[in-house]
């Protein structure tokens, strides 16, 4: 009896995968990403708000927000194939990410809908390699999106 019991709290907390929402990856030269520092801008090549769920650095899907009056929902609108997310790795660019947020989903295929808190779709923080390497606000430019570095994490 008590293992039935032990096995339904189990079940309970079983953690689903983990999926980080975020903007498309884009690259920057290394060299320029050795100097960044607060305040400066880089741009996104968005001239819209576009998502998508990575895991380990990867795109799987592309998603759509909904928002409600106390809550977000993410539907998935199309799952990605894994050459679809492939960048060109080399010497000379960085591959980065604008992540907003970590979301846990048991099921990645279009039309599922992931219900979440609000999100501070301001502040995102750039990932390189899975590593946060510095925190951001969104703002346009020349009616694009960029991001705007508010702080640079050393180490």
């Amino acid at each position: 009896m008590q293992s039935v019991h032990l096995e339904r709290m189990m079940q309970k907390h079983i953690r689903h995968p983990e999926y980080t929402l975020a903007f498309p990856s884009f690259s920057v030269k290394k060299k320029k990403l050795a100097k960044l520092k607060k305040d400066d801008i880089l741009l996104l090549g968005l001239a819209a708000l576009q998502f998508q769920l990575f895991k380990e650095g990867k795109a799987c899907a592309a998603v759509a927000l909904e928002t409600h009056a106390e809550t977000m929902k993410i539907e998935i609108t199309k799952v990605l194939s894994d050459d679809s997310s492939k960048r060109e790795y080399s010497d000379k660019y960085e591959i980065l990410i604008c992540a907003f947020s970590t979301i846990q989903s048991r099921t990645l295929e279009t039309g599922h809908k992931i219900e979440m808190a609000t999100l501070k779709i301001q502040e995102v923080t750039l990932l390189a390699q899975g590593k946060a390497i510095a925190s951001a606000k969104l703002v346009t430019v020349d009616e694009k999106i960029a991001i705007q570095i508010t702080e640079v994490y050393h180490g």
